[in-house]
Formats: C-alpha cells, structure tokens, sequence
C-alpha cells in the first residue's frame, strides 16, 4: 500500500503526532504512523523502512527531542535518500543540530509553537497538497522520459471499443458452415478458430454473427488483422 504521509517523531512527542495524524486523516490524507501501523510481532526497525519507502511526504514534528533522536535522524536520512519530500512540522523553538540540519536545511519549516495544533492545518495541507502534486508530476514525467505512457492515459484490450454489428452485413454462409463444421469435429477441450484476411473484408462482423447463429457453434471465433 502506497501512503501519503509518515509521521516521524520521537517517542516523547506522541500525543502531538497523534493529533497530527488524526488532524490529517480527518481531511484526507493516508498517513502511516508507528506503533499503530506495525503489525504485532513484526521487525519494528524494517516496519519503519518499509514504510518510509512507500510514503509519499514525511511531516517530521520538530521538537528538542526529535532533535536528540537518533531513529528522526535515520528516518529523515532515509527519506532524503529516497528522494522524498520532507515537512518540517516545528513544535518548539530550537536550531536544528548540525547532523539533522544537513537532511532540513533546504525545506521550509512549518512553525507550530502555539497549540491548538488545527489551527495550522490549512498551511500543513496547503504544503502537503503541493508536494503530492509536484510529485506526481515528476513521476509521470520521468515515465514520460522512458517513453511510459502515465497511468491515466493508458489503456487495455477491455477497455478498447469494439465496433457493432452492422445488420445490413450478411452472407459469408459458407465461411460460417466451415467455421461450424471444424468446431464441432473437435474432440477434446475448447477449440478455436482463427479468422484471417486484410483489412476491410469483414472479419471483425463475421465474429459478431447474431445470436441465432452463435447458437450453432460450439466453439469461439477470433479476428485477427
């Protein structure tokens, strides 16, 4: 599963990250935040990379703690490596220290100090929302570059329209007797038939024979060009 958010955040921190995530979730958003998301028994230190790996923005809450943090520290490093977006959601006001501030020094900081924390939700959505925009669009211009159709333009044989029977098209009798003929002198399993020939002669409304007559054949026609 693909988040939008990790919440990263150290253990002294939880209630605000709690109500951040709750605050995000409220509006939209995924987010995947320990230890709600880690499965009982599961590796505590993979869950986390895991998770960061399929996130989308990080909102880091920025406090004296998280700055202390060796496990903020490592998820931002990891974070930054992956080439996602970092929000820097500032609890109090404190300087980064020197090995944090490498991995923040270019975002822009979300000051929060003063709760009530809603009181600055729009401003942290505004900057998700971006972020999530900017990253989709990078994606599907990276896929662009390899010449990868994006998602929404692609399309599957389902989906593709096939054209209607014309009522006006008839005889081919003869084309169906054998078609007819070769299915059911088949003796074991499914069998089909192949109908071949250049464009324009009719194959496709041969298939889309009426169902009075597919009642007669066991079998599955196939047109190909």
């Amino acid at each position: 599963m693909v988040y939008d958010v990790f919440i990263s955040y150290s253990k002294h921190d939880k209630v605000v990250a709690d109500r951040i995530c709750q605050i995000l979730e409220d509006r939209g958003l995924h987010c995947w935040i320990a230890p709600r998301d880690i499965i009982p028994g599961a590796d505590w230190a993979q869950s986390i990379a895991e998770a960061i790996d399929t996130f989308r923005v990080m909102v880091l809450i920025f406090s004296s703690s998280a700055n202390r943090s060796h496990y903020v520290k490592r998820e931002a490093e990891r974070a930054v490596k992956k080439g996602s977006s970092i929000v820097p959601f500032r609890i109090e006001d404190v300087t980064p220290s020197k090995s944090l501030s490498f991995f923040l020094e270019t975002h822009h900081w979300l000051d929060a100090f003063t709760p009530p924390y809603e009181q600055y939700a729009p401003r942290l959505m505004d900057a998700i929302n971006i972020l999530l925009k900017n990253e989709t669009q990078e994606s599907e211009k990276s896929e662009d570059d390899k010449g990868i159709k994006p998602k929404s333009a692609r399309k599957t044989v389902f989906s593709s329209q096939i054209p209607q029977r014309n009522p006006n098209f008839t005889g081919r009798e003869k084309a169906l007797t054998d078609i007819h003929n070769r299915l059911v002198t088949e003796k074991v399993g499914a069998s089909k038939q192949v109908i071949t020939g250049i464009g324009g002669v009719g194959k496709t409304q041969l298939a889309r024979i009426p169902l009075s007559l597919q009642e007669r054949i066991c079998g599955n026609l196939v047109d190909t060009c």
